[in-house]
């Protein structure tokens, strides 16, 4: 709570770092503490946006089996670097979208974690300081496909900077439970997100804040009730807003 209290404050210069490797590495004990709550060993995950692999380390320490799906030829350098020879392991050098392709990638070379599919992001998103300096025609895949190829996920983690909803509209498979990433000037794609996962059987939400591996609450929300905090909360932290939305089965 504390950090994404304080983060509002930071100079962008700080958030530019806050997306490191770094970080990410003095985060693992919190994050494996958090996703211990949706991963077994064993289990399938999906890890849509896999970046560089630190969500990917995780899962794994976990015992888990990861599929990691990324189109960003910096990021799968990385990815193939780290866990090639890993069985527990699959690289699928595609992003994700609402059917199979070829998309541009808009990449932002001085903060990766940022590169999008999305127009609307490098326009309306309040990270419009960052420069997506470049672009890259990529594959694409499917939700759907990938279940197909590899199995329903056990959890299922989606980031993939504000293409989240066109990621779900190729999803017609029930997951028992996944993430997926919002930010307060999205939040009505984010609502619509949470719509169609309740047409698919999710009945429970919760969310973390940016940074802060904690769900806030205990019992889940409905859907309304967690609009409500998340609107809430926006207020509390000056209209900064950010983090990621969990949906489960009853």
């Amino acid at each position: 709570m504390v950090i994404d209290q304080m983060y509002q404050f930071l100079p962008t210069a700080f958030k530019n770092v806050a997306d490191s490797e770094m970080v990410m590495r003095m985060l693992r004990p919190q994050m494996r503490s958090h996703f211990r709550e949706f991963v077994s060993p064993g289990d399938l995950v999906f890890d849509v946006g896999a970046n560089v692999g630190a969500l990917t380390q995780v899962y794994l320490d976990l015992g888990a089996r990861v599929v990691c799906i990324e189109p960003q030829p910096y990021c799968l350098t990385k990815l193939h670097k780290r866990f090639d020879g890993n069985s527990r392991v699959t690289i699928v050098p595609k992003g994700v979208a609402h059917e199979e392709g070829r998309l541009p990638l808009f990449i932002s070379s001085g903060a990766h974690t940022t590169s999008t599919f999305s127009k609307k992001v490098i326009r309306q998103s309040l990270l419009n300081n960052r420069n997506w300096d470049s672009s890259v025609e990529v594959p694409v895949t499917t939700l759907n496909a990938l279940i197909q190829e590899y199995g329903t996920p056990d959890f299922c983690k989606i980031d993939i900077e504000g293409f989240e909803e066109q990621a779900f509209q190729a999803l017609d498979f029930r997951l028992p439970a996944l993430s997926f990433e919002f930010h307060r000037e999205f939040l009505d794609e984010a609502r619509r997100c949470v719509e169609y996962l309740q047409e698919l059987g999710a009945a429970l939400f919760n969310y973390s804040l940016f940074f802060n591996y904690s769900l806030q609450k205990s019992p889940w929300y409905t859907s309304e009730q967690l609009f409500r905090e998340l609107a809430h909360r926006g207020k509390i932290l000056n209209g900064y807003l950010r983090g990621d939305i969990y949906a489960r089965l009853p």
